[in-house]
């Protein structure tokens, strides 16, 4: 479902995540009604997904935890300690006025996040969709980039909070008590300041917040390496 439509999903007290009998007005061409359209993918029945059917649920919506907007609330990088990075990356919302161009939908996907983790965290494991392309994106990627680029210090200390970013997001995957464990992209899929995803990766479909198939099998090593994938 897009980002509109999961927006709306909304978890049962019996644990079954339900999408409303509604017609999104944004972003909905073809003017789809969510409860129609919401089923677990390629079963002939209309069937919506009971959590207590699944040993993991891998969220791969909402920004990756490496998108430095979510830690910056202007493009000047700021040293941050171990507790608010913790804070941040754990939090299931996102303050989608501080983003200009941004409308509130596109961030509405959060609350159904909140509702899994709340009920289920051993079960998740948050992806997150991938940091936009090199060069693809202009709003909040490039005006950071090029403050970096102009002043060494800022970049060590943007390097510094992106490296501690990886060491709670790796302990996540191994300490037991995190709210949900967090799998990161690579650093080989990354551009050298961690805002970007490569370029040859770029799906090609003019869509900066999109990656192709080799990204997600990488995803998807990283995940085996991990031993979240018991294959």
């Amino acid at each position: 479902m897009w980002e509109t439509g999961f927006g709306y999903l909304e978890l049962s007290k019996d644990g079954r995540i339900e999408a409303p009998d509604i017609v999104p007005p944004k972003n909905n061409p073809t003017k789809v009604n969510l409860s129609k359209d919401w089923r677990i993918w390629e079963l002939s029945e209309h069937k919506t997904p009971l959590i207590h059917d699944y040993d993991l649920i891998f969220i791969v919506a909402s920004p990756c935890k490496l998108f430095a907007p979510i830690y910056y609330p202007r493009p000047f990088p700021t040293l941050l300690s171990a507790e608010v990075l913790h804070s941040i990356i754990f939090s299931c919302f996102i303050d989608h006025a501080r983003f200009d161009g941004i409308s509130p939908w596109m961030f509405r996907i959060s609350a159904i996040i909140r509702s899994l983790v709340t009920a289920c965290g051993d079960k998740i494991v948050f992806i997150g969709a991938p940091l936009p392309i090199l060069g693809k994106e202009d709003m909040f990627i490039e005006p950071l980039r090029n403050v970096l680029a102009s002043d060494h210090a800022l970049r060590e200390l943007h390097a510094e909070n992106i490296a501690n970013i990886r060491l709670i997001c790796d302990e996540s995957l191994r300490s037991g008590v995190s709210p949900f464990r967090i799998i990161l992209p690579p650093s080989d899929l990354c551009c050298d300041l961690t805002l970007s995803t490569r370029v040859q990766y770029y799906k090609g479909n003019n869509n900066a917040w999109h990656a192709n198939t080799d990204y997600w099998v990488r995803i998807v090593e990283q995940l085996m390496e991990q031993d979240i994938l018991d294959l």
